[in-house]
This record gives structure tokens, C-alpha cells and sequence, in this order.
């Protein structure tokens, strides 16, 4: 008899990430998966079955619905494994406000709750509802599930989630939520398992990515987070300016008279790694191949970010880290340099995976920190 089978979607702004679970009595097994890159012509779906990787090519039009896009990746997905075994599909939900404390079970109720909080995730909020109610058209009976990034940081301090603003804005929802919950709750179980020792004490926990944040962490649970109330606070991203001086918006649009939405595609899309180098890349390994001097000043911004010219996230005597980097030279580039720590190395070569053995950590010299990497596996 075939094991059931658990489908989840991880929605990005241009891209959705797809992972399939047989269901064993001690847990899951991850079988496979998927993406899907919208912003590539044509349209193609990318699967990796263990060692075998399949590139194929969609007919389907990615219109507003998905529909036809999920009904010939599903079918695809079919050639290869026995989806009348699929028990329940997962929805990765980017803003959860604080409307939703904990996963939810997705009705007419709840999809209508989501949706309403689509002012606040515009970018990110429609892709995962278009996902959603795409699986809803072509499996009604399907149990699907929703998890929130937010959720994880809904342990922060009151004073911490508020701005210095008039409080009506906070009543209405103007506030820090953070995100990347779901990461950082992967990364909290990861240290209780592997280092019990140090998933109780203070953590810094840094998410590493084309988006990117950190997380101060206490006995696993957020207590504060540098990403604030949308996806651009915090640290300098791929394409994402991190935290910005308001003024520099104003006048924009008022002394330069931009329209609204350059301005948000330049703060999205056109600044971080891919700003300061001028638009070479967003990408570190293409900065670091470069030979122009720009590409080289790219990372620059990450340090002011980190030392906390806003606001600091964590304090310096927080004492562990955990990093979903790849590159040994861009986590040189990207530790926090008010950790105290003049140098370190890695024991054992390239970033620590999910289950691999506990002696790949970053031993600090002269100091009392240790960082300690880790795949973070939403």
C-alpha cells in the first residue's frame, strides 16, 4: 500500500516552489520538488526526483487563475507518483496581520480573511490566493492548509512592534509583523535538535537569501526581528533596499515628482546588490566573478545594516547564529560585526544541511560566540 502523500506551495512574488512528502508514523520524507519561475518564456517546470532532474516545458498560460498551469503541472506530477494518495496540500502565506495566530484550515471564512489582508503583502498575498483557490478549482475535496510567515514574530514585545507614530495608525494595523516565520521556525527546531545547549540561550538567527532579515531569538520563540511592517525593512537585499531614511521617499515623489509606482519598483526591484552595483547582478557569485570596481562595492551596505544605524535587532551578546548561506565568502561578508568577533573558521568544507553531522560549525577565535550553518527549509 502506497504512502500518503503531502503536496505544499512556497509562493514568492514571481516564482512558485513546490515539495512533495510521502507520510511515514515517525514523520515526512521529502520526495521530491518543483519550481516554477513565472518570469521565464517559455513557461517551464522544474522537478528533482532524488538524483534525476526534469526540465519541462508548459503549454499552459499563466493567466490570473493558474488553473491550467496547476492542472498540467499536476498531471505531469501524476506520471511519477500516485496522486489519489495525496491527503493534503500546504500553503506557504507570506502576511497573516494579526489575524491568524497559528496555521489554518482553509474555507470560505478563512480564504476571505486572507484576501483582506492582501493591502498589506500586495506583491506576495495574490500569488498565494491565486495558488490557493487554483488547488480549490481542480481538487474541491482536497484538505488545503495556510501557515503564515508573521505568525513566528506574533511573540514580540508590544513596544517593540510599534512605530513612533500617532496610535491610531498602530490600531490599524500599522506595525511590525516580520517575516520569514516559517524559516525561523525551522531554524529554532534545527538548534533544539542538534544543539539543545544553545537553542535555549539568546540566538541570532539570520535568513540569507534573495530576501533577506535577521531574528533575535530566546528559548526559540522571536522577540524581535529587522524586518518590519513590509518585505523592504532591515538588511539590504538581491533587490530590496533594507531600511531607508522616509525622507529619501518623500523626495522622491515630491521635490523629483516620481510616480508612486517607480518608486516601488526601484525600492523592490532595483536596489540592494543590484542597485549598488550599478544593475550588474543581484546575484553575489556573478558580483564576485566581476572585475568592475562596483560590483566589488556592492556588499558594502550590509555592514552599516548590521551594526544597526536604525535600530538594532539583536544586541551583541546574543550567542549563536544560524545561517542559510552557501557561499564561505559571502558569510565573511554578511557576519555581524558587533558580535565581537575578529575571525573565524569552518570546520569541515561548504554550509552545514538539514540533518547532516553536528561537527560542520563556525568555531570563533578569541571569543565566546559560535555560528552555525544550516539549509533553512521552509
Amino acid at each position: 500500500m502506497a504512502d500518503p502523500l503531502l503536496m505544499t506551495f512556497n509562493a514568492g512574488s514571481s516564482s512558485v516552489k513546490i515539495g512533495l512528502f510521502s507520510i511515514h508514523d515517525d514523520g515526512l520524507e521529502r520526495i521530491a520538488h518543483a519550481l516554477i519561475d513565472f518570469r521565464h518564456s517559455p513557461l517551464t517546470f522544474h522537478l528533482v526526483e532524488g538524483k534525476a532532474i526534469f526540465d519541462v516545458e508548459l503549454k499552459a498560460d499563466h493567466a490570473d487563475h493558474l488553473i491550467d498551469v496547476m492542472t498540467e503541472t499536476l498531471d505531469w506530477i501524476a506520471h511519477h507518483y500516485d496522486l489519489s494518495e495525496l491527503t493534503c496540500v500546504g500553503h506557504r502565506v507570506v502576511h497573516g496581520g494579526d489575524e491568524f495566530d497559528a496555521p489554518v484550515l482553509i474555507d470560505d471564512d478563512s480564504l476571505a480573511r486572507i484576501e483582506a489582508l492582501s493591502i498589506l503583502a500586495p506583491l506576495h498575498q495574490p500569488q498565494a490566493l491565486r495558488l490557493i483557490r487554483a488547488m480549490r478549482h481542480i481538487k474541491p475535496d482536497l484538505v488545503q492548509v495556510a501557515s503564515f510567515d508573521t505568525v513566528f514574530h506574533r511573540t514580540n514585545p508590544e513596544l517593540i512592534r510599534r512605530f513612533a507614530l500617532p496610535r491610531e495608525l498602530h490600531d490599524r494595523g500599522i506595525k511590525r509583523y516580520g517575516f520569514h516565520g516559517l524559516s525561523y521556525k525551522f531554524i529554532a527546531g534545527e538548534l533544539h535538535r542538534r544543539f539543545p545547549e544553545a537553542a535555549g540561550s539568546r540566538v541570532i538567527a539570520a535568513h540569507l537569501g534573495s530576501g533577506a532579515s535577521l531574528c533575535a531569538m530566546r528559548d526559540g520563540k522571536s522577540q524581535d526581528t529587522s524586518m518590519g511592517f513590509s518585505t523592504l525593512d532591515g538588511i539590504p537585499m538581491a533587490t530590496r533596499c533594507g531600511a531607508l531614511d522616509p525622507g529619501v521617499i518623500l523626495h522622491l515623489l515630491q521635490q523629483e515628482h516620481r510616480p508612486v509606482a517607480e518608486v516601488e519598483d526601484m525600492l523592490y526591484h532595483q536596489s540592494g546588490l543590484k542597485g549598488v552595483s550599478g544593475g550588474i547582478s543581484a546575484d553575489c557569485r556573478e558580483l564576485e566573478a566581476s572585475d568592475d570596481p562596483r560590483a566589488k562595492e556592492a556588499p558594502g551596505p550590509f555592514h552599516p545594516a548590521h551594526r544597526g544605524r536604525d535600530r538594532p535587532p539583536v544586541n551583541e551578546h546574543w550567542r549563536a547564529g544560524c545561517h542559510r548561506l552557501h557561499r564561505r565568502d559571502r558569510r565573511e561578508r554578511c557576519r555581524h560585526p558587533r558580535l565581537g568577533c575578529r575571525a573565524y573558521r569552518l570546520d569541515g568544507a561548504g554550509a552545514v544541511r538539514c540533518g547532516e553531522p553536528a561537527k560542520r560549525r563556525l568555531y570563533f577565535h578569541r571569543c565566546q560566540p559560535r555560528e552555525s550553518l544550516c539549509h533553512s527549509d521552509q
